[in-house]
């Protein structure tokens, strides 16, 4: 192959190798990974939702007295608060190792 320009590809030039349709890159909506997807989200988030429902029942409907039995006790708020530092410390802590690492390497 021999190049005549900075603007060719062997013989032919760069635009013309490349002059697929527009429409043959954009990939079709609601395919097998949208599905996928929207599976794995229902498998996550119905969990969540059927604990929040139970958690917030007192069997004759909704009341938030449990959040409000939960937040008002000092075990949880110390605990809560543990958990918030740690979480945090973490974060730090794994910032600084990764960006040095992510930079140099």
């Amino acid at each position: 192959m021999t190049q005549t320009g900075s603007n060719t590809l062997g013989s032919r030039p760069i635009a013309e190798v490349d002059s697929r349709p527009a429409a043959r890159l954009t990939r079709r909506r609601g395919g097998l990974d949208t599905i996928v997807l929207a599976l794995v989200m229902l498998y996550l988030l119905v969990p969540l939702g059927a604990t929040l429902a139970f958690g917030l029942s007192s069997g004759s409907g909704f009341d938030l007295s449990a959040l409000q039995r939960t937040f008002s006790d000092p075990d949880f708020s110390q605990t809560l608060l543990a958990s918030l530092e740690l979480a945090l410390g973490a974060t730090l802590l794994a910032i600084l190792l990764v960006t040095p690492t992510a930079y140099w390497v």
